[in-house]
């Protein structure tokens, strides 16, 4: 009389590491979409134009 067998080994251990691509963090993006538009167009538009001098 033999014990039974242990039981599989790919479903005991632990799933393969995801690949490095996808640990590393993506590149930042560019500065110009990741902030605001620059303050000198929005204020251009948002505020109205200066009193003219008389």
């Amino acid at each position: 009389y033999s014990p039974p067998p242990p039981p599989t080994v790919h479903y005991s251990s632990p799933p393969p590491p995801q690949p490095v691509h996808h640990s590393s963090p993506p590149p930042p993006p560019s500065p110009e979409y990741e902030g605001p538009l620059p303050p000198v167009i929005g204020v251009s538009y948002a505020s109205p134009p200066p009193p003219p001098f008389y």
